[in-house]
């Protein structure tokens, strides 16, 4: 996933190295994600696709209800592995509030417009006291086998937070943005979310930050 710094983007004095990393002031140090984030790279046509230079092209493909619902599996099946890995995170999945698509994949479905570079897969999770937050360095990486979005645009980011619950999920996401606190909440915002996971009545969240880009 890529983020650009916004010219009004606040300035947090607690950012983390991913907040920083967001604004272009800190770089990954090599290894820094090695022990969460792995590539599943079976077709080399695939991988070479995910190397390659970032303006790699889009796929404008339109995405169909097997698609949405396979995101979902590939979430919910890497929440129970994080699970099994991370004993002190057991009960993760009881405190996962929604599974939402955002970026512009999310900008792609929900506008038609902009096509899909890959996919950002975010779950959100209630935060509370006796409940360890939930990593937000972590990012672990898939590939869209078999699906009809070309090659180049194959890729899945899988990513989540920590955030307050304020009525249902989708009102809980809506006001994590709303307030922007953190960069990554502010770049979330400016193109819309869709709530993969569970079923809502309204599950598009428009931008609330609209980004000016084609």
């Amino acid at each position: 996933m890529t983020l650009r710094k916004a010219s009004n983007m606040p300035t947090l004095p607690d950012e983390n190295v991913e907040q920083r990393l967001s604004r272009g002031l800190a770089r990954k140090e090599p290894g820094q994600f090695d022990d969460d984030r792995e590539t599943i790279l079976t077709n080399p046509l695939v991988a070479a696709a995910i190397d390659g230079p970032g303006d790699r092209p889009r796929s404008f493909d339109r995405f169909e209800r097997e698609d949405l619902d396979f995101l979902v599996r590939v979430a919910r099946a890497d929440i129970e592995e994080f699970e099994r890995r991370h004993r002190h995170h057991a009960g993760l999945s009881t405190r996962l509030l929604c599974i939402a698509l955002c970026q512009g994949a999310a900008r792609h479905l929900v506008e038609g417009r902009g096509g899909v570079h890959d996919f950002d897969v975010w779950s959100f999770f209630r935060a509370g006291e006796g409940f360890p937050t939930f990593p937000e360095r972590r990012r672990k990486t898939a590939v869209f086998e078999g699906s009809r979005f070309q090659a180049s645009s194959r890729r899945i980011d899988l990513l989540g937070r920590s955030i307050e619950q304020v009525g249902d999920a989708r009102q809980s996401v809506a006001t994590y943005l709303a307030a922007g606190r953190t960069c990554t909440a502010w770049e979330l915002s400016r193109r819309p979310i869709y709530v993969l996971h569970p079923e809502v009545e309204h599950p598009a969240i428009a931008a609330l930050r609209p980004e000016a880009i084609a």
